[in-house]
């Protein structure tokens, strides 16, 4: 299993020479998070990085106790064998994600990090092999790895041929090329490819909204979307106002966008970021005749204003404070923008029950996930509408 060794850096624990699948939550592997969710908590980083502390409190025993509870037919369960992770490069928290989900499935675990990524995550992975070291954990260290290397076909070609399972996350076209490298016959494959999410507001429940709790609740927007830099595949980029009265929409997006405003402030906006959104906005304004208003408040916040809805909002793509909204009218109006690209609906104001039935008797292809504004980056083990414990475990009947 380790050939072609100098082609690649192993960042924490050992390339698995012998795979071993292990029973789903697995009290080695509880320790093991119990002690990395105590280290990430109390870490340097994780004061000046948010994901690194919101990874700590994902790990907590009472939280790993509620997504067992997810998982159906837990005792008959056991790991697939090893499982292969090419993980993002504008989400440094995922690769951890992504191995802490497989190794609670059971699995052995290869994570590719890019090299892009390695330094500003050191921290992190320098704490997992600290961790791993350790004289209870050297089964777990023997059976995972976090490496890196950069685009080599081959090496990806022995991994992909060696695991049971690989996972891709990334843009289409990185899942495109790491298909060139088949898998075996019987391994499986979860690829998270490029998605879309908006928000859905109801403008008599913003327009009502106390100062107080309306700040709050932007403070919880900001979260999902200016600290991401909207790079999140869950991250809001068009807002909709549910509303028929066209007046409320209007004063509603008003008032909302103010207190935006006031929270971007916060918002590093780095020259590169400036220069790409700035381009980004002439783009916009000469390629889409249906914008009819923008507004720039200060150079954090963009907000472009399309009176009737287009027929896809894929190509309303905005990043570093950029966002598209519309009014809406009737939540039936949803379901011919719901394509396969659209994956969360943040909501304030609407029922998430109304939303999901919505769904389901339209059959939609889209949304995934229905969340309350500040949840859009919360994670968990239902990703794109799969259970990833129950897809990297097997049933033993």
């Amino acid at each position: 299993m380790i050939p072609m060794a100098d082609n690649y850096t192993i960042l924490a624990g050992t390339v698995p020479v012998h795979p071993h699948s292990l029973c789903p939550f697995d009290p080695q592997v509880r320790q093991f998070l119990g002690v990395l969710s105590k280290e990430l908590l109390r870490m340097p980083a994780s004061g000046t990085d948010a994901s690194w502390q919101a990874l700590g409190f994902w790990l907590r025993p009472r939280h790993l106790d509620a997504l067992a509870q997810q998982i159906t037919q837990l005792d008959q369960r056991l790991g697939r064998g090893l499982i292969f992770h090419v993980t993002p490069t504008n989400m440094p928290a995922m690769f951890m994600y992504s191995w802490i989900i497989s190794l609670l499935a059971g699995n052995s675990n290869l994570v590719r990090l890019s090299p892009r990524m390695v330094d500003n995550t050191r921290p992190v992975w320098t704490l997992v092999k600290r961790l791993l070291e350790q004289a209870d954990f050297q089964f777990l260290n023997s059976q995972n790895a976090i490496i890196t290397y950069g685009h080599d076909k081959a090496l990806t070609d022995h991994f992909s041929q060696c695991c049971d399972g690989r996972i891709i996350w990334g843009g289409d076209g990185t899942i495109d090329a790491i298909r060139q490298s088949p898998l075996a016959p019987k391994a499986v494959e979860l690829p998270f490819a490029d998605r879309y999410s908006l928000a859905l507001l109801d403008a008599d429940t913003i327009l009502d909204c106390p100062d107080d709790e309306l700040s709050a609740l932007v403070h919880r927007f900001y979260n999902d979307t200016f600290d991401v830099d909207q790079n999140a595949c869950s991250s809001p980029r068009y807002i909709l106002w549910y509303t028929k009265d066209t007046n409320r929409f209007a004063a509603a997006q008003e008032r909302w966008w103010k207190v935006v405003e006031i929270e971007s402030q916060a918002y590093p906006l780095e020259p590169i970021k400036a220069s790409r959104k700035y381009t980004d906005c002439w783009q916009f304004l000469m390629t889409y005749p249906q914008i009819t208003t923008f507004q720039q408040y200060g150079n954090a916040l963009y907000i472009y204003t399309l009176p009737e809805l287009p027929e896809s909002l894929i190509p309303f793509s905005g990043a570093f404070g950029q966002f598209f909204q519309s009014p809406l009218a009737s939540l039936d109006d949803l379901a011919p923008l719901m394509d396969k690209k659209i994956q969360t609906l943040s909501i304030y104001g609407i029922a998430k029950d109304d939303i999901r039935q919505l769904i389901r008797a339209k059959g939609t292809f889209g949304i995934d996930r229905i969340v309350t504004i500040g949840e859009a980056m919360q994670m968990d083990i239902i990703w794109d509408g799969t259970n990833m414990i129950e897809y990297l475990s097997r049933i033993i009947r």
